[in-house]
């Protein structure tokens, strides 16, 4: 399982969704660990997308729009939310230069504001990462194309001041009960990301377990409930936390959209 950096972008939607080639797609995570209430409001383009009464996401004959409730996103969250649908999908942005902005709930205050370049037709994830000072990761997401009877698994790693971690995927084979599949990446470093890797469809993730590299005494379970591997369908699974203590860690599951 290979492991590697990637950079990740953030981006909104916009109501012209005539050229789809002009346009790249995006979803905005917030992975940054906050002090106190770390909900936050998101601007693109100076527009707060969470006020808007629908999301423009996809792009071409895939246009669609979803209804939002949200007026702001607490860590770990993710926009377009998993709640929309089934799925994580993208937004629709023009492409080029996308301005970001970030905004405290409780406080009002800018926690992150700059611009993201982003390339026509490609998919990006952008997400908010670190404290005190709030950076973005910019990820191109080039997800694998959908394979009968397979599903894409991809891990990351976001929790500052975590250390390097070993990672292992084990999944539970839905027709025997019986533990399938048992994927382990050493050497995690934070801001990094494996690859997809494919796993059986209809098989249930039942544990992700971190370790901290070299430390045989403490692991866990990044996940709090199982994840059901759907055909063709591509995941990620973020680590998160400030990670001063290693049991303060937990983790976000993105079920990806084309």
């Amino acid at each position: 399982m290979a492991v590697y950096t990637m950079l990740i972008v953030v981006s909104c939607g916009q109501d012209d969704l005539a050229s789809p080639s002009a346009f790249a797609r995006i979803k905005i995570l917030h992975m940054a660990p906050l002090a106190g209430n770390n909900s936050v409001k998101v601007l693109v383009n100076d527009e707060d997308v969470l006020l808007r009464n629908r999301f423009n996401v996809g792009s071409g004959a895939a246009a669609r729009s979803v209804d939002s409730t949200l007026t702001s996103i607490a860590f770990g969250g993710v926009i377009p939310a998993n709640s929309f649908s089934n799925d994580s999908t993208y937004l629709g942005v023009p492409a080029g230069s996308v301005k970001v902005k970030l905004v405290a709930v409780a406080s009002n205050a800018t926690v992150f504001e700059g611009a993201v370049n982003v390339e026509p037709s490609k998919n990006y994830s952008i997400f908010a990462i670190d404290t005190p000072t709030v950076n973005p990761l910019v990820i191109q997401d080039e997800l694998p194309r959908a394979k009968q009877g397979v599903a894409g698994v991809r891990l990351g790693h976001l929790a500052q001041n975590a250390g390097a971690v070993d990672v292992t995927v084990v999944t539970r084979n839905r027709r025997v009960k019986a533990t399938n599949d048992t994927v382990r990446v050493n050497g995690v470093n934070y801001k990094s990301f494996t690859g997809f890797n494919e796993f059986k469809s209809g098989d249930t993730i039942i544990g992700v377990v971190a370790r901290r590299a070299n430390d045989t005494l403490r692991l866990l379970n990044l996940t709090t409930a199982s994840i059901a591997l759907l055909n063709g369908r591509n995941y990620t699974i973020v680590a998160r936390g400030a990670g001063r203590t290693f049991q303060s860690l937990s983790s976000t599951v993105i079920n990806h959209s084309r």
